[in-house]
């Protein structure tokens, strides 16, 4: 049987409702999707750091991919395409976006700079629903729907955005972060707080 696991939120109980704070617990999504860090042997884990919860925030498209494994059943496959111009056409993910929407058994996930779509923040993942050929447009939806409505977007302007590299996958933590001054010339910390914990 195709399934997703969805997490119940005690905030909406009884219905499946997926918030950061429910997605990123469990033995699975620990074991195969938080990174821990540098190895060293010092500290409460082993030295090693979590790479979602703290600096810089954020999963990569892999981790992505993984923590979809640990919330689905056997019979879905997760694939991870990259947008990188130099491998892909604009015209190629056209294609492959409009075949994956016309199969009733795929999905689309979408990576993309926010920024791209005139939108505040950085990287983000939302679902890709549809097409529209007369304007040559993709619907994203869930791009924060506290702060952004669904969205039309432009095929030129999606792959625009989604052929960005975030730096959340390729940041140092700890050692970034350590580079750091602690204080800036006005007195406040310069170091990066997590907003789920406040740390």
């Amino acid at each position: 049987e195709w399934s997703f696991d969805l997490p119940v939120d005690p905030r909406y109980d009884p219905y499946p409702y997926a918030t950061q704070e429910n997605i990123l617990t469990g033995d699975c999504v620990w074991n195969n999707v938080i990174q821990h860090g540098d190895g060293s042997t010092s500290g409460e884990h082993g030295g090693n750091v979590d790479g979602i919860f703290k600096p810089p925030y954020g999963l990569s498209m892999e981790q992505s991919a993984k923590l979809l494994k640990c919330h689905t059943s056997e019979e879905w496959s997760v694939k991870v395409h990259e947008v990188d111009p130099s491998q892909l056409t604009l015209r190629e993910m056209r294609y492959d976006l409009k075949a994956s929407l016309i199969d009733p058994d795929a999905r689309i996930m979408i990576n993309y700079d926010r920024k791209g779509l005139g939108q505040v923040g950085g990287g983000h993942f939302s679902p890709l629903v549809a097409y529209h050929a007369p304007t040559d447009s993709f619907l994203v939806m869930d791009v924060a729907k506290y702060k952004y409505p669904p969205v039309w977007v432009g095929a030129d302007t999606l792959f625009t955005a989604m052929a960005t590299i975030d730096k959340c996958g390729t940041y140092d933590y700890p050692k970034g972060q350590e580079r750091l001054d602690d204080k800036s010339s006005d007195g406040t910390s310069n170091k990066y707080i997590n907003p789920i914990s406040h740390e």
